[in-house]
Formats: structure tokens, C-alpha cells, sequence
């Protein structure tokens, strides 16, 4: 799953918990005892480095260095840690800390916030071999087949320039990192405020360390069944779902858009070179859920895709802070589903092209875990009660992260409250109305049940 940019969160969090410096190690995931963070100043917080464990269940491997920054809580009260992932797979955490600080930090007097960049990723060590594959004119050329070649020598590239730690990814091995990092920090217990697969990493932490999980926001939840093939296919599915209101609301008057806006569409893309088409349809699919965006496609539309409106479409490419190949080995890892066989691919790629040969092309990363030198290492699932049941926040607008999924995580895990926002974007915690960061503040600093039903509107 692809991350956006987003604009700095501007909401009230507050997290409770014991917090520290100091203190005995506990055991770490293999039993030994967990490292210690040397901090040393760096932007508006602290930076420290800590090793853990490759492999935490064969610890002879050797380690790997996650990096993790601190943003000090004001002086009093003091009230504990909060971990904050913004996703991706792939985002470093480091840096969305860093970015947001002042606003956090200003709403949050007494909470310690804490980021890191799961291994792979930023400044912990990482993978760095992204490549620019232009997947779409394979896919022209040569179809699936032509697609899963390309896929598997660029793949195979990056693994053996980058091994042992390509085949070392993977939520499950991220969450033993993440409570290493809390053992250092000396915290008896942490609360986690995860976005979009940061809501992976949260539930799975909560389901391996429930004694340590206190209180759990998970903001655009991701599907609870690990599956790759139908997260790209939920993804898939809202966004033919989200087009076509678009162009409902051209003929309802809502937007000015030209005479036959479908057809101006399709006549553009059908211009386009397979890449250009591509990358297009990529920038089309963000910006039909961001409260700016059907205005400045309207307008695309109405000037002949040229003009300002074509330089504003720029502003939703794909973050660049995400390396394809951390991105893909991480799901393919996660995934509970086998990977497709080469006669599944070509029927997985019918299905796309059978509901939209315009956007047929967002499906190719479908393909990815069949060729991907990754060992599976499958997240586990299924219905379970956390020692306190978490808060989900699924946005009515968001087809990165359809608000089916929310539903679902909140059938399994159980007790969880469904906070249902009414924004358009990525996250509520990003765009969201000041309704959800009161919310979110209340729960986490009382993490109680919210009232069935309960709905912030659109900012």
C-alpha cells in the first residue's frame, strides 16, 4: 500500500503510562536482556540508535540498528510515551515526529513522543535500493508474464546487494524491535498511535506484548486479514467507487466541470503513453479524496489537462520517503495468503482489466509476492480481546484505506470503539475536524469506550 504526503497533523493526543530512563532491562523478545539509547541532541528532540536482534528467534544472526527519536514531554505532569508510525510500510517514523512536534508537543504537556524508523527504513539501517520500474510498459509489451520478469530481476537486485536484512522484514519482526525500544526507554508500558499500516504494527504489538499495550488508537486501519491480494483489490474497488462519484457529482452541478467529463477523461488518457498513464491515474486516485482535490480536477478537466491545474495535480505524488522494495517485501512477508502462482497472476490482472482497463495499472503490484525473494512470516490474525480495547478511526472518504476495513478490525478486536469521520483523505489524524483529536485525546488519556455510533463530521 502506497502512503500520500500529508499535510502536519494539527490535533490534541495524550497518552498515560509509566515512563523512565533508568531501571533494570526486562528480557527482550530471545530473552536477553534489551540495550540502552545514548541520546544526543538532534532538531527539536533527542536521537539515539539501538541494536537488536536480526533475528530475534535465531539471536546468532547479529543485529541491526533501529534508529528512534524522542520529543520530551513539557515538565509536568509526566505522563509516558507515545509511539507514533505513520505507516507506509516504509515511512520512516523519525521524521513524521519530527515534522509534527510543535504542534503535538504544544497539545500534549507531559508525553514523551516517540518515533523510529522500522528496520529497512530511514536512518535505521536500511534497504535504499528503490528503482524506478516502469511496471505499466511490461505490462504493454509483454502483459503479465513480461511484469513478473521485470518485478523478479529488479527485485533480485536489490536482495542480493542488501542481504541478510532483505529477508529479515516483516511486521513480526518489527514488533519485537518496538518493544526492545521500549525496554530501553525504561517505560513499563507504552500507548500507540498507529496510521494506516502503523495500525498493523499496533494491533500485532498488542496481540504479542498485551501486558505492555496500553492505550491504542488506530487511525485508517489497514485489513485485519494480512491478505496483500485483497488489500490491493480494497484499494482498487473504492477508487472505481470514488471515480464514478465524481463524475455524478459533475452532472449534479457540484463541481463545473466541461460537457461530457468522462469522455474528456478518457480521451486523455488514451493519449498517453503507458507510463504517463500510469503515474497519472496514480495522482487522479490521491487527489479524489482530499477536500482540494475534485475542485482542481474539475478544472483539469474543464482546461484540457493543461495550465495550473496539471502543476497543483503534482502536489499528490507518491511520498518519496517510501522505498518500493522495503514497501513490497513487507507485505509479501506479512501476507497470509500464499503468493500467486504465474496462472493466478494472469487471472488477477483479468480481474482489473475486466472492471477498468484505465486504472488496471494500479493493480500490478498485486503480482509482487510471487517473484519477491522473501520468506513468508504471516501476521497473525483473528478475532482477540485486547487488555484495552483500542480506538479505530475510519474516514467515509479514504480509498487508501476503505472504511470497510475499520469495520472489520473492529469485529476483531474485540470491544474496540469505531470512531466514524466523515473527512475526505488519508488519516483522520491528517485530516480530520478538531471532533476526532478530541476524541483521540479523551480516549488516550481515559481509554474508555466511545458510544456506539458515534460520527465527527467533515472539518
Amino acid at each position: 500500500m502506497r502512503e500520500y504526503s500529508r499535510t502536519a497533523i494539527l490535533c490534541a493526543l495524550v497518552a498515560l503510562g509509566g515512563c523512565g530512563d533508568g531501571g533494570d532491562a526486562d528480557p527482550g523478545p530471545n530473552g536477553d536482556a534489551a540495550g540502552t539509547l545514548a541520546w544526543r541532541d538532534c532538531g527539536k528532540g533527542q536521537c539515539a540508535e539501538l541494536a537488536v536482534p536480526l533475528d530475534s528467534r535465531a539471536p546468532e544472526a547479529g543485529t541491526v540498528s533501529i534508529a528512534v527519536n524522542r520529543i520530551r514531554a513539557n515538565p509536568s505532569p509526566s505522563r509516558g510515551v507515545l509511539f507514533v508510525n505513520p505507516g507506509g510500510p516504509g515511512l520512516p517514523g523519525k521524521e513524521f515526529v519530527e515534522a509534527n512536534a510543535d504542534a503535538l508537543r504544544s497539545l500534549l504537556p507531559g508525553f514523551d513522543l516517540i518515533g523510529f524508523d522500522p528496520r529497512g527504513t530511514g536512518d535505521s539501517q536500511g534497504i535504499h535500493c528503490e528503482t524506478e520500474l516502469d511496471l505499466a510498459g511490461a505490462y504493454l509489451a509483454g502483459k503479465t508474464q513480461a511484469v513478473l520478469g521485470t518485478l523478479e530481476a529488479a527485485a533480485e537486485r536489490c536482495a542480493e546487494s542488501r542481504r541478510p536484512l532483505f529477508g529479515h522484514l516483516g511486521t513480526n519482526r518489527v514488533v519485537d524491535d518496538i518493544e526492545l525500544v521500549r525496554q530501553a526507554l525504561g517505560s513499563e508500558e507504552l500507548n500507540f498511535l498507529g496510521i494506516s499500516y502503523g495500525t498493523r504494527l499496533a494491533v500485532e504489538y498488542a496481540r504479542k506484548y498485551p501486558e505492555r499495550a496500553r492505550a491504542v488508537v488506530l487511525d485508517a486501519a489497514v485489513p485485519p486479514s494480512g491478505d496483500f491480494i485483497e488489500l490491493v483489490e480494497g484499494q482498487f474497488e473504492a477508487l472505481l467507487e470514488m471515480h464514478q462519484k465524481f463524475f455524478e457529482a459533475c452532472s449534479e452541478g457540484v463541481f463545473e466541470c466541461p460537457p461530457e467529463p468522462e469522455r474528456v477523461f478518457d480521451e486523455y488518457i488514451a493519449g498517453l503513453e503507458p507510463a504517463q498513464a500510469a503515474g497519472f491515474v496514480r495522482k487522479w486516485q490521491a487527489l479524489l479524496t482530499t477536500a482540494f482535490g475534485p475542485p482542481l480536477l474539475a478544472e483539469a478537466l474543464r482546461n484540457g489537462f493543461t495550465g495550473p491545474a496539471m502543476d497543483g495535480m503534482q502536489v499528490m505524488l507518491p511520498d518519496a520517503n517510501i522505498d518500493a522494495f522495503v514497501n513490497l517485501a513487507i507485505h509479501c512477508t506479512d501476507s497470509t495468503r500464499a503468493p500467486l502462482t504465474p496462472s493466478e497472476a494472469e487471472a488477477e490482472m483479468a480481474y482489473f482489466e475486466a472492471r477498468s482497463p484505465t486504472f488496471a495499472s494500479l493493480g500490478l503490484l498485486s503480482l509482487s509476492c510471487g517473484v519477491l525473494p522473501v520468506a513468508r512470516d504471516p501476521v497473525a490474525t483473528g478475532a482477540f480481546t485486547p487488555r484495552i480495547a483500542p480506538l479505530i478511526i475510519g474516514g467515509t472518504a479514504d480509498i487508501l484505506t476503505p472504511y470497510a476495513w475499520a469495520e472489520e478490525s473492529a469485529l476483531e478486536l474485540r470491544g474496540a470503539s469505531l470512531l466514524t469521520s466523515e473527512h475526505f483523505g488519508h488519516s483522520a489524524m491528517s485530516f480530520g475536524s478538531r471532533c476526532v483529536f478530541d476524541e483521540v485525546r479523551d480516549f488516550l488519556i481515559d481509554p474508555k469506550p466511545l458510544p456506539a455510533g458515534t460520527i465527527c463530521p467533515s472539518p
